[in-house]
């Protein structure tokens, strides 16, 4: 039983991670970001700058769901996301 268990284990671990849900925005710029959001780890994967961020999840707050990594923080509430990059202000964006 262990050993399936185990066996199991690794192959879900190895498996590629797929998007659960993907949505793409359009911020007041004219900047457009797509997102990917992942169960397992929860992450979202987004294009911002032209480069590819991976960005953990963090704490839920009363705005919605939150992702952070290196500078850049994505606050998720139903059909927006507020993008802030390190040292700017915060930047509304809308589903596209």
């Amino acid at each position: 039983m262990r050993a399936a268990l185990g066996i199991v284990l690794a192959l879900l671990l190895a498996a590629p991670a797929s998007a659960q849900t993907s949505a793409t925005y359009r911020c007041a710029d004219g900047t457009v970001i797509p997102v990917e959001f992942y169960n397992v780890p929860r992450s979202a994967s987004a294009q911002i700058d032209g480069k590819s961020v991976i960005l953990p999840r963090k704490l839920l707050s009363v705005q919605g769901a939150r992702y952070a990594k290196a500078g850049i923080t994505l606050r998720i509430s139903r059909d927006k996301i507020a993008l802030k990059r390190k040292g700017q202000r915060w930047m509304t964006c809308s589903a596209a």
